[in-house]
């Protein structure tokens, strides 16, 4: 599913690259975007506090289309 809806993106929208975010404690979903060919670029912290004042840690990907 995210190999179809990424490609139906950049076929319908002229757009440089989309962004995938997952948690860091969500091992299988991180599978599913790095075999639908995203690239992990770094580690990043949510600006939006969560219960009790915390903040969520995630992983950001980004896929670039070829051409």
């Amino acid at each position: 599913a995210a190999i179809a809806v990424t490609k139906w993106v950049f076929e319908y929208y002229k757009i440089p690259y989309l962004i995938g975010t997952v948690g860091v404690d969500n091992i299988k979903s991180q599978k599913v975007l790095e075999r639908s060919g995203y690239q992990f670029i770094d580690y990043r912290t949510s600006l939006m506090q969560q219960p009790e004042g915390k903040h969520s840690d995630y992983k950001y990907y980004r896929f670039y289309p070829t051409v």
